[in-house]
């Protein structure tokens, strides 16, 4: 934050967003992630998929599902664990009353060679739930 003029820093954007997602204020939020979104370099990916990471939840706490998926899905493309971990396509798939589509998506995962045993537990657990859910 002392190297840069605090204008042009993401920190207290992602500040005031969390601040206006406390109130309720989601609309205000997402216009604080985007500035802060802006306001990053390109070696800050990590900040970057933090700050989309956040977008999707607001978003698919909205029932704005195909929003929240459109930014999961470039989640996904950057980083495929956070993704499943914290923005996961096929819970937001699901949220949005598409069981299908959500297995789809979980099981063309699960063939991905780069997944953690981790992330892989993870899927498959969210795959016998859907099966246990339609039972």
């Amino acid at each position: 934050l002392l190297a840069r003029n605090w204008e042009n820093a993401p920190w207290p954007y992602l500040g005031l967003a969390f601040i206006y997602e406390m109130k309720e204020k989601a609309s205000e939020a997402l216009s604080n992630l985007d500035q802060a979104k802006g306001n990053t370099f390109d070696f800050e990916v990590n900040l970057v998929i933090d700050i989309m990471v956040k977008q999707t939840e607001i978003l698919f706490n909205q029932r704005k599902y195909d929003d929240a998926l459109f930014i999961a899905k470039k989640i996904y493309e950057r980083d495929l664990e956070k993704a499943i971990i914290m923005a996961d396509p096929g819970d937001i798939l699901l949220g949005a009353g598409k069981k299908e589509q959500a297995r789809v998506f979980w099981e063309k995962v699960q063939q991905e060679q780069k997944i953690s045993e981790k992330a892989r537990i993870l899927v498959k657990n969210k795959l016998d739930v859907l099966e246990l859910i339609e039972k």
